[in-house]
């Protein structure tokens, strides 16, 4: 059975459990066995336990969470949205989930770029001229974080 990862979400544990190797224990890993043509030998599932909690302490160490903002001259909004956003993020109902804020100026003349970039924040920019494409570059950077 995995060990359990300290700091998993309960959706990450979820995954983990769906896919993760629970039924086979140590002993039956290593026992030996015939070799099979162009199978993985014996300790093979050590290697799979090995490379599950390698995979969940990756995702761990990074936000889980992801809150995009698309952003058009909003400099009178734009501080108390962040504020906002962060409250919300200190929920004790996520536990200390990581939650990180992306703000995706699109074309602003403003100063709302010089608001953003004194908060706690990801601040992207672009001539995009669209909420959608905006919301768009906002989660590829999310999805994109290794």
């Amino acid at each position: 059975m995995l060990e359990p990862v300290p700091g998993a979400s309960w959706g990450l544990r979820a995954v983990l459990s769906t896919f993760a190797v629970q039924d086979i224990d140590d002993e039956s890993c290593v026992q030996s066995r015939p070799p099979l043509r162009g199978m993985p030998q014996p300790g093979i599932c050590l290697g799979i336990r090995a490379a599950w909690q390698a995979a969940a302490a990756r995702l761990l160490s990074r936000p889980m969470i992801g809150v995009v903002v698309p952003v058009h001259n909003e400099e009178r909004l734009i501080a108390r949205c962040i504020e906002s956003i962060q409250q919300a993020a200190r929920c004790t109902r996520l536990r200390a989930e990581p939650v990180e804020i992306v703000l995706v100026l699109d074309a602003c003349t403003d100063a709302s770029q010089a608001i953003a970039s004194r908060r706690k924040v990801t601040v992207l920019s672009g001539d995009l001229r669209n909420v959608g494409a905006a919301r768009a570059l906002g989660a590829a950077h999310c999805l994109a974080r290794k």
